[in-house]
C-alpha cells in the first residue's frame, strides 16, 4: 500500500487526468455489475495478481471523464452485497423520477377515461379501472424506480466519483498515485453519500473519507446516510399496500349489491335512532361505515408488514447505536500497517490551525505532523465527538431514529391507496352507476367532487402517513416489554393489524364530517369537523414535527445546545 504522499497543486493533479468522475448510467448499468465484486487493490486491500492485464480496467476507465469537482462521494465498503447497493442507488437517484411518472400516469388515464365518457357509458363499473387507474401507475413508479436514469438519459443525474470506477484497477502506479490522492477527491467533492452497513463504522479507511469531508464540507447535512436496508423496506412497503387496495377493492366489489347497501343503511338508521333521529348523524354513520370496514383487508398483510418493520427498526436501530459509541481506534484496517498513516490523516483534519487547501498526510508542505501524543489523541477524540454529535443529528433529522419514518417515504408508501381513493375525485365517479351523485344526497356532481376531494386531501394529508410511525411505536413497545418470540409475534400482528384500524377509523371520521358539513351546514358539526381536523393535524406534527435542531458543527465544537449534541473539546477555527 503506498503511502500518502504530496500530489502536487489541486489543478495540476486534475490536468494530469487523476481526479475522474462517472455517470449514474456507468454505475446502474448491467443492475449495478459495478458492486458485483470488490476492489482488488485500492484502499487498504491486497494488490491485484500480477497475473492480471494492465489494460484490463481501461474500459471501465475510459467511462469516466477527468473534472476539478463532482457533485457525489460514494463512500461504502465492499462487505456489502451487489443488489442492496443497487437498490440504494436507484433509490437515490430514481425515486423522484418514479413518483412524478407514476403521478403523471394516473392523470393520463384519467384524462382518457373522460374522453371515453364521451362515448362509453357507465365506466365506473368496468373491470378495467382497477388495473388502470391504480396497478398501471404503480407499474410505472416501479419501472421508473429502476430504469429511470436509463428512461431520461441520465439527464437528471449528478456527477459522482466511485472508487471501482474512478481509480484505475490494473495500472498499479496510476492506481498509486490517484489513492494518494484520495483526500482531495473527497475535499472537492459537493456532497458525501454513504451506503451504509452494519460493518461502515468498523472501516478505517470509510473514517477517513467521513473526517477529510467533515473538514471541508459546508455542514454536517452535506452527508448523506443512506441505510443499505431502506430501499427495501420502502419497497416491499409500497407491494404491501398495493395487495391491501386490490383486497379493498375486491371486497367493495363483492359488496356492491343491494344487500349491502341496504345493511349499511339499516345499520344507520339504528344509530341514528339511538342519539335522537338526526338526519346529519344517520349520513355521518353511513359514510363511516363505508370507509372504516376496510382496514379489515389490510388484516392479510399484517404480519407480513411486522417482519418488515422489525427488520426496519433492526437496522435504524443498529446505525444509531453505532453512530452514539463511535470511536475510531474500534475501527478495522485490511493492512493494519496502514493504521498510523489513516490516523494521522484523521488528526490533522480536527486539528485547531487554520485551513490549508487539503491536507495530506505525509505530503511535503503539510501541516508539521501532531507533535504530542496528548495532541493526537484530542484530535482523534474530536472526530469521535462529531460523529456522535452534529453528523448523528443531521442523520436523525434526515431518517428520524429506529421509531421515525419522513413523511415523504410515508406518503410513498401509501401511493396505490392515495390513486384508488383518488378515484372518488375523478369527473366520470359515479356518473351513470346504480349509486349516482343525487341518490347519496349531493346537488351536481361537482358538489360531490368538491366533498369527497376534500375528504380525499384530508385522509391522504393527515391520516394515512400515521400508520406507520403508530405501528414502529407499536412494535417497539412490544419488544420492550416482551421477552418471548411467540409472545412477540402475536401481539406485534395485534399492533399491526390495531394501527391499520386507528389508520380507517380516523378516516372514516374524516368522511363522515366532511359529508355531513357539505351536505347540511349546522354550527354544531362544522365545530366538530374542526375539531377534527384540529386533532389529526396535531396527531400528525406530533409524528413528524420538527426536531430541534442542535447547534454545533464540526468547526465550532463548544456544547452550545442541543440534545443529540455531546460536549466536544472547545476551539473555534
Amino acid at each position: 500500500m503506498p503511502r500518502l504522499r504530496n500530489v502536487g497543486s489541486v489543478q495540476a493533479l486534475c490536468d494530469r487526468g487523476l481526479f475522474r468522475a462517472t455517470s449514474a448510467l456507468q454505475i446502474l448499468g448491467g443492475f449495478g455489475e459495478v458492486f458485483a465484486e470488490g476492489l482488488t487493490g485500492v484502499i487498504g486491500a491486497a494488490e491485484a495478481s500480477s497475473e492480471v492485464n494492465a489494460t484490463a480496467g481501461d474500459g471501465a476507465f475510459r467511462g469516466t471523464e477527468p473534472v476539478n469537482r463532482v457533485e457525489v462521494f460514494i463512500s461504502h465498503t465492499w462487505s456489502s452485497g451487489r443488489w442492496p447497493k443497487y437498490l440504494s442507488m436507484c433509490y437515490f437517484l430514481n425515486l423522484g423520477i418514479a413518483v412524478k411518472s407514476a403521478l403523471v400516469c394516473w392523470v393520463l388515464a384519467v384524462a382518457s377515461l373522460c374522453i371515453v365518457q364521451a362515448y362509453v357509458r357507465g365506466i365506473c363499473d368496468r373491470y378495467y379501472l382497477f388495473p388502470l387507474l391504480i396497478e398501471l401507475p404503480v407499474l410505472a413508479f416501479f419501472v421508473f424506480f429502476f430504469f429511470g436514469q436509463q428512461l431520461t438519459g441520465g439527464c437528471f443525474a449528478p456527477s459522482f466519483w466511485l472508487d471501482k470506477l474512478c481509480i484505475h484497477q490494473t495500472k498499479h502506479d496510476l492506481k498509486a498515485q490517484q489513492v494518494a490522492a484520495l483526500p482531495v477527491f473527497v475535499a472537492r467533492s459537493s456532497r458525501m453519500l454513504v451506503l451504509w452497513d452494519d460493518t461502515y463504522f468498523e472501516r478505517l479507511w470509510c473514517n477517513m473519507e467521513m473526517a477529510t469531508f467533515a473538514k471541508y464540507s459546508a455542514s454536517p447535512e452535506k452527508m448523506e446516510f443512506l441505510p443499505l436496508w431502506l430501499a427495501p423496506w420502502m419497497l416491499s412497503s409500497v407491494l404491501l399496500d398495493l395487495l391491501g387496495v386490490t383486497l379493498v377493492c375486491c371486497m367493495q366489489r363483492s359488496a356492491s349489491g343491494e344487500g349491502y347497501e341496504e345493511s349499511i343503511e339499516a345499520i344507520s338508521k339504528h344509530g341514528a335512532e339511538l342519539l335522537g333521529g338526526s338526519q346529519s348523524v344517520r349520513t355521518f354513520i353511513h359514510m363511516f361505515l363505508e370507509v372504516f370496514p376496510s382496514f379489515m383487508c389490510y388484516l392479510p398483510v399484517a404480519l407480513p408488514t411486522l417482519l418488515s418493520f422489525k427488520r426496519k427498526i433492526q437496522g435504524h436501530e443498529l446505525m444509531l447505536e453505532q453512530m452514539a459509541s463511535f470511536d475510531l481506534k474500534n475501527a478495522k484496517c485490511s493492512v493494519e500497517a496502514d493504521r498510523p498513516l489513516v490516523e494521522e490523516q484523521v488528526a490533522l483534519h480536527f486539528q485547531p490551525e487554520i485551513d490549508h487547501e487539503v491536507i495530506v498526510a505525509g505530503a511535503a508542505g503539510a501541516a508539521a505532523p501532531v507533535e504530542a501524543e496528548d495532541s493526537h489523541e484530542e484530535a482523534l477524540e474530536r472526530f469521535n465527538n462529531y460523529v456522535q454529535g452534529p453528523l448523528r443529528a443531521a442523520c436523525l433529522d434526515s431518517i428520524g431514529d429506529q421509531k421515525e419514518v419522513p413523511l415523504h417515504l410515508c406518503y410513498i408508501c401509501f401511493l396505490p391507496m392515495s390513486f384508488y381513493a383518488a378515484v372518488n375525485v375523478t369527473p366520470f365517479a359515479y356518473g351513470d352507476c346504480t349509486m349516482s351523485y343525487s341518490t347519496m344526497g349531493f346537488d351536481s356532481p361537482n358538489h360531490l367532487m368538491v366533498t369527497f376531494a376534500t375528504c380525499w386531501l384530508c385522509t391522504q394529508l393527515l391520516v394515512f402517513p400515521v400508520t406507520f410511525p403508530l405501528l414502529l411505536r407499536t412494535l417497539q413497545l412490544v419488544e420492550a416489554t416482551c421477552s418471548s418470540k411467540v409472545l412477540r409475534l402475536l401481539l406485534g400482528s395485534l399492533g399491526s393489524a390495531f394501527a391499520y384500524a386507528y389508520t380507517f377509523f380516523c378516516a372514516g371520521t374524516i368522511w363522515g364530517v366532511t359529508t355531513v358539513v357539505s351536505q347540511s351546514y349546522s354550527p354544531t358539526w362544522l365545530l366538530i369537523y374542526l375539531a377534527v381536523i384540529t386533532c389529526l393535524a396535531l396527531q400528525a406534527y406530533l409524528f413528524f414535527g420538527k426536531r430541534p435542531k442542535p447547534s454545533c458543527s464540526c468547526r465550532c465544537l463548544e456544547p452550545i445546545g442541543g440534545d443529540d449534541c455531546k460536549p466536544m473539546l472547545a476551539f473555534r477555527v
